[in-house]
C-alpha cells in the first residue's frame, strides 16, 4: 500500500486533525516522508490543514476512498 493510502486510510479513522508528527509515528515513516506525502495530498484537494494544526481527510476525498476510487501514487 502507498504512504499516501495509508495516510488517507488513518485520517478517515480519525475524529480529530492528525498532526505530522503522529502521522509518522503511527506510520513508522520520517517526518520529511510524511510531510512531502501531505504536501501531494493537499495539492490534490485529498487533505485539508497543515503540519501544525493537524491534516483531517476532506469529505470528498473519504467518499472516493470508501468506493475504491482513490488511488494514490
Amino acid at each position: 500500500m502507498s504512504v499516501q493510502k495509508d495516510i488517507l486510510e488513518l485520517l478517515s479513522q480519525r475524529d480529530q486533525p492528525v498532526k505530522t508528527s503522529e502521522l509518522a509515528e503511527a506510520l513508522k515513516k520520517s517526518t520529511s516522508t510524511i510531510r512531502g506525502e501531505t504536501t501531494r495530498l493537499k495539492q490534490k484537494g485529498y487533505i485539508e490543514g497543515d503540519s501544525q494544526e493537524g491534516w483531517v481527510i476532506a469529505d470528498t476525498a473519504k467518499e472516493k476512498l470508501e468506493k475504491g476510487e482513490i488511488r494514490p501514487t
